[in-house]
């Protein structure tokens, strides 16, 4: 069933902080040069967005021995398990900035790749703040109904497999609506775009637990190699 939150993408801009995060900043000083290019990118970044987004409720969660049942969308793996195990419903979302911005990377690829990764970075700024503001908007839904949501779980977190991925694009029909799709190697088409599932809940019964540390994937993930979070939150029951 497709849902509704009152949330609005314009004017979403680019948190300078995250950005820094991206591109391996771990507070190094910035001359003014890189600090005048990092802002130059990320103007480019927040006027090529067009940001846009689908969400769905699916109903039951029946939860497997191997993974969750939503409503005929298997999601394998113990995490997504334990993420929806309070859940009575699952909220599908997906969200693209759009094929404008991945114009402008190839763009800048031919030009500089300097700037190219920093408009890439921004990017990926961009769509974690329009995701936290479709997940504010989703909890704010169910709460005027007395319930509550989980936080976001996507595809690559933990142990819910990437080839996931295609299944979520079809039951949001994401193509229709906001023109995301999958390509065979499993890589989102715009590739600034999320999709995720979120978990409806009783208020209280549940809380993140953010960090590598409760991450089955803590061993082999190529974010850590690099020194970086994904953003992966696993989940307690209270």
């Amino acid at each position: 069933m497709r849902i509704f939150p009152d949330v609005s993408l314009e004017g979403i801009h680019v948190d300078k902080e995250e950005m820094l995060r991206y591109l391996g900043f771990r507070g190094q000083e910035l001359d003014e040069s890189l600090r005048n290019s990092i802002n130059r990118c990320a103007d480019l970044a927040e006027q090529a967005a067009l940001p846009r987004f689908v969400t769905a409720e699916s109903a039951p969660v029946r939860l497997l021995e191997n993974g969750v049942d939503l409503d005929g969308l298997f999601l394998a793996g113990e995490d997504i398990r334990l993420h929806l195990g309070q859940a009575s419903a699952g909220v599908l979302m997906g969200v693209t900035l759009g094929v404008q911005m991945e114009r402008l990377i190839q763009y800048h690829r031919r030009q500089s790749m300097a700037d190219a990764v920093m408009i890439d970075a921004a990017a990926t700024a961009l769509i974690e703040q329009a995701c936290n503001r479709i997940e504010d908007s989703l909890r704010k839904l169910y709460q005027k109904q007395g319930l509550d949501v989980t936080e976001r779980f996507s595809c690559g977190y933990g142990d819910l497999p990437l080839e996931t991925q295609p299944d979520i694009i079809r039951v949001l029909d994401a193509p229709r609506a906001i023109g995301l799709t999958c390509s065979s190697s499993l890589i989102l088409i715009p590739q600034k775009s999320v999709t995720a599932v979120l978990g409806v809940v009783p208020p209280g019964s549940y809380r993140s637990v953010r960090g590598c540390q409760s991450c089955k994937n803590r061993n082999h993930c190529l974010y850590r190699k690099e020194g970086v979070f994904c953003g992966y939150q696993g989940q307690a029951a209270q």
